[in-house]
């Protein structure tokens, strides 16, 4: 009777508390990876989108100066958490206040190289000092990207101080 009463036992099913321990200490470890990824995706997407403003602001700024009887700056604030496009002064030059027609905040994460000036001359727009740059950081865990103008043509461009990023070349130099 022993035997038969084996033999009609079934077999236990489901998952035991040892391997259930295990699945869910699987899941938590690369639901951690996949999250840290998914923040430096996002740090790295916010830098990138504000060198594009920078970019954008510095061609704003020497169009703006183009044919104008104003010169116009961009200024970095020197706690490198904004900037703001200035109007300068047709007598008084670039000493005076002038006229901020555009201001921008950083997102908390990233800051610029603060106290950065760049001056667009006017009526030909040209860039005074003729090559300068700003870089943008967001953290320890994305690279820095360096947003310039190389030339007194005043033509901004974007590159990261580390690698090469998708469609972000590497800098030939630092900041």
């Amino acid at each position: 009777m022993n035997a038969r009463m084996l033999s009609r036992r079934r077999p236990a099913s489901g998952f035991t508390m040892i391997e259930w321990l295990v699945t869910a200490l699987v899941t938590v470890i690369v639901l951690v990876g996949v999250v840290a990824g998914l923040q430096g995706v996002r740090a790295r997407k916010q830098i990138e989108g504000v060198a594009q403003n920078l970019v954008a602001d510095l061609n704003l700024s020497r169009s703006t100066a183009l044919g104008a009887a104003q010169s116009v700056q961009l200024i970095t604030a020197g706690d490198g958490r904004s900037w703001r496009l200035v109007r300068c002064d047709a007598t008084q030059g670039c000493q005076s206040a002038g006229d901020v027609f555009k201001s921008v905040s950083l997102p908390p994460e990233v800051s610029v190289t603060p106290n950065r000036t760049f001056v667009f001359s006017a009526p030909r727009a040209l860039a005074q000092p003729a090559a300068q740059s700003a870089c943008l950081t967001a953290g320890s865990s994305v690279a820095a990207l360096k947003v310039g103008i190389e030339n007194a043509l005043g033509a901004a461009k974007v590159c990261s101080l580390g690698s090469a990023s998708g469609s972000i070349p590497a800098c030939s130099s630092g900041c």
